[in-house]
């Protein structure tokens, strides 16, 4: 019986098909760049061979892009079954992004867009609260609306700016 066993075995481990190696991915190897002396000799190069004058342009100072919604401010908002709130909200020189302090939650900062008169921004665990702030002329106040969801609603109220 021992003789059986063996014989099966052995018949078994001589015919198994074997697994193939692994498929090894090869790199390609970086192809050579040149050195920067040699690029700055062929350009010296052309430079002496040419004579090549180029206008200098005059330098013109960074233009800041004032937007009359870069600052803080200050008001009371609806917030539907969550009674009366009185936000801070702080928006960028760049206006992208909105700082809110003085609502339901700690200080949180978010994302904005801008498309240069209105700040549009977006809060809530799914991001389901739309808010803007449009600027009024007067630079002072400004109109902000939150549209969200079922327990918000959609309101509306003036802020006012408290710095810059």
């Amino acid at each position: 019986m021992r003789a059986i066993i063996t014989a099966v075995v052995l018949l078994l481990a001589t015919t198994t098909q074997r697994l193939p190696a692994p498929i090894l991915e090869e790199t390609p190897s970086p192809t050579p760049r040149q050195s920067p002396k040699t690029k700055l000799s062929e350009n010296h190069k052309k430079m002496t061979s040419t004579k090549v004058t180029s206008p200098t342009p005059n330098p013109r100072p960074a233009q800041k892009a004032e937007h009359g919604f870069a600052g803080n401010w200050h008001g009371t908002l609806p917030f539907g079954m969550f009674g009366d709130i009185t936000p801070t909200l702080t928006v960028n020189q760049g206006g992208n992004a909105v700082t809110e302090s003085g609502g339901l939650v700690p200080t949180f900062t978010v994302p904005a867009s801008n498309d240069g008169k209105t700040v549009s921004w977006q809060t809530g665990m799914a991001k389901e609260l739309h808010w803007t702030l449009t600027p009024a002329s007067d630079g002072k106040t400004a109109v902000v609306r939150v549209h969200g969801s079922v327990f918000v609603g959609d309101h509306t109220a003036i802020f006012q700016k408290v710095s810059n």
